[in-house]
């Protein structure tokens, strides 16, 4: 669900509720990036979600990118025992340097487990 609309918007410009198209500032110009929505499985308190995006989209407004359409993968899961999994992809390729800049965003911890996915496309000309 989440892939899915955003490659719609970016590709073809069909609207969905699922894929927002926003400008964001990124290395000092103005792009599109087509957001897909935070697919959520378990039980991630409500109130935590707005930070994260802000804090994750705050992250990426701070990189470079290659010309043309880019593609990112978010995905976090939180297990019961405080232990986490993170993933950054861009363009199908592990993003190391990013995955440790996510680890450090206020994750709530709960007693039980969650897992955030992300798909998004940034089109950087």
């Amino acid at each position: 669900m989440g892939t899915f609309h955003v490659i719609c918007r970016s590709l073809f410009g069909i609207e969905s509720d699922h894929a927002e198209a926003e400008t964001w500032c990124i290395d000092g110009a103005a792009m599109q990036v087509i957001v897909g929505l935070f697919c959520i499985r378990g039980v991630m308190p409500d109130e935590s979600t707005p930070l994260i995006y802000q804090e994750w989209s705050q992250l990426l407004r701070q990189q470079r990118f290659a010309c043309g359409l880019n593609w990112l993968r978010l995905f976090y899961q939180r297990n019961h025992d405080q232990s986490s999994v993170v993933e950054v992809l861009l363009n199908n390729e592990l993003w190391l340097g990013m995955e440790n800049q996510v680890r450090t965003l206020p994750w709530p911890a709960t007693s039980t487990s969650y897992s955030l996915r992300q798909f998004l496309m940034v089109n950087a000309g």
